[in-house]
Formats: C-alpha cells, structure tokens, sequence
C-alpha cells in the first residue's frame, strides 16, 4: 500500500518559490539551461508568487507611516471640501 500521507522531511523539503522573472533570470545567465515543462508548471504567478513574510512587512511599514502622520485623525471630510 502506498504511503498517503507525506512524510515530514517531504513537507520540509519546500522548494523556494520560482517567478517568471526567476525562471528567465536563471535561463539567460545559463547557456545550457533548457527550461523544463516541470518548471513551466512549478511556476507562481500572482498571489501564490508572493512571499507572505514580505507582504507582512510591508503593510506593517505602511501602518508605521500612517500613525506618524500629524493629525491623521482630523482627515477633511470630502464633502465639506467641495463646498
């Protein structure tokens, strides 16, 4: 019978997340690269190609931004604005 469950070494064994920019950065810097339909199917597009520690940080950044900003509270109400 085969083994359903994946072992723990498999699930540590997580393969670093390949962009189309990663995929032809490493195609153009090696000649004898031929890129694979393996890769073509391994590569993350969209939400699944971002790195979920970098968009932590960032939004942690923006929040920072945000709350040093003088009187970020008594933002103009857009209507009294235009009159």
């Amino acid at each position: 019978m085969e083994n359903i469950i994946p072992s723990l070494s498999e699930e540590n064994k997580k393969e670093p997340i390949l962009t189309p920019a990663d995929l032809v950065k490493r195609h153009m810097q090696d000649p004898t690269h031929v890129v694979t339909d393996e890769e073509l199917r391994n590569v993350k597009v969209g939400d699944d190609a971002e790195d979920e520690k970098e968009v932590n940080k960032e939004a942690d950044a923006k929040e920072d931004e945000i709350e040093k900003l003088p009187n970020n509270d008594d933002l103009p109400n857009p209507y009294e604005v235009l009159g």
